[in-house]
């Protein structure tokens, strides 16, 4: 059975470990594993989540609350980081899809034959396939 001084230490722990980790997080794909890793199933503070269940009574709404404070706290510093990767990717991606306007874009067909023109033509190259000749 765990105590609420274990828990409390513990939650501090992850605190300032998961902190560290988001910090240096490097992409939005990385974060993402990092925020897996903190809130998912098998996640330190999920697990820690689960633990809480042994405590007294009287204990765990203090632990609860502590968990909730780091919680969000964990979440801002996830949302803040992933703000800032995605504008660094943004700018990253602007910079490589650099492009000029002043060079000649595709210019587009212009028109198309009249439908009765396409149609005489199609049968004209049934016939022609038959062995007929066109003469016009």
């Amino acid at each position: 059975m765990t105590t609420l001084p274990q828990i409390i230490g513990e939650l501090d722990k992850i605190r300032l470990d998961e902190r560290d980790t988001v910090r240096q997080a490097n992409s939005t794909v990385a974060l993402e594993d990092v925020r897996r890793s903190i809130f998912g199933k098998k996640g330190r503070l999920s697990i820690l989540l689960r633990a809480m269940g042994g405590l007294s009574a009287v204990d765990r709404p203090q632990a609860g609350k502590a968990a909730n404070e780091i919680k969000e706290e964990l979440q801002v510093a996830i949302d803040e980081r992933a703000r800032e990767l995605q504008a660094r990717e943004m700018e990253q991606s602007v910079e490589a899809e650099h492009l000029d306007i002043s060079l000649p874009g595709i210019r587009p067909r212009l028109g198309t034959l009249h439908p009765l023109t396409r149609i005489l033509r199609e049968i004209e190259d049934a016939f022609i396939s038959m062995g007929f000749t066109v003469e016009l």
